[in-house]
């Protein structure tokens, strides 16, 4: 029963489920999609980091830090899943159209910190520190708890 433990446990442990990250080199190593993400929306940041995060299910990530903070997910393919300007303001190029209408309407003043995309649709944090959540047709179902 103890041997079953220990394998359930090694099998769960963060430690053996992700396999090492891989430090890219060169912009060229992203795919397609992420390279032209960083080029039109933060053309003018340097580039401190880009490593592949291998994960053990295949569910592999690209991560992307600039110097001014700001992290940038990617999947394996290269489509964005999130944007986390670390207390700045995530381009109005990344922030879709209806998303952006809704937050200037309601939230005035307000800014976006960072942008997600779920299985909803999107998670959007306000520089108050609002969380809030948008269906995949973009419309606003509530505040994220």
């Amino acid at each position: 029963m103890t041997r079953i433990l220990l394998i359930i446990t090694l099998l769960c442990s963060p430690s053996f489920a992700s396999a090492k990250d891989v430090i890219l080199n060169s912009v060229e190593e992203l795919p397609k999609d992420a390279q032209e993400f960083v080029k039109k929306n933060f053309a003018e940041e340097k580039i401190l980091l880009m490593k592949l995060d291998k994960e053990f299910f295949g569910s592999d990530t690209y991560e992307v830090k600039l110097a001014s903070g700001t992290e940038i997910e990617f999947t394996k393919e290269g489509a964005w899943k999130k944007v986390d300007t670390k207390n700045a303001v995530v381009p109005a190029s990344v922030i879709p159209e209806k998303i952006a209408a809704y937050i200037a309407e309601n939230f005035k003043e307000q800014k976006v910190e960072s942008i997600s995309k779920k299985r909803y649709g999107f998670k959007v944090e306000l520089q108050n520190g609002l969380e809030l959540k948008f269906n995949k047709d973009f419309r606003f179902i509530g505040l994220d708890d």
